[in-house]
């Protein structure tokens, strides 16, 4: 399987049922989805959880929080400086 750039937002996607689940009057929260999707997931008929598992695109990992972080870094580096010029 190929991997694919770390475009996929799980918060995205998490928003996107929290709208449809509130759309059908029910409200819920993200811990309820991922505890929903977890049971759904444990439900299924072992070969279809092997296919959906192997028909899932690859996700390279830590490029985006690392691209992140150093950009919080940066911002706080920049906060701290400015404090220290206008508030000595």
């Amino acid at each position: 399987m190929r991997e694919i750039a770390a475009m996929f937002s799980l918060g995205q996607l998490i928003q996107d049922i929290r709208t449809k689940s509130f759309k059908m009057g029910v409200e819920t929260n993200k811990s309820e989805i991922v505890r929903a999707g977890l049971r759904a997931l444990m439900d299924l008929p072992d070969a279809k959880l092997v296919g959906l598992l192997k028909f899932l695109p690859k996700i390279k990992t830590g490029r985006i929080v690392e691209k992140k972080l150093n950009s919080l870094i940066v911002i706080v580096k920049y906060i701290k400086q400015f404090h220290l010029k206008y508030h000595q």
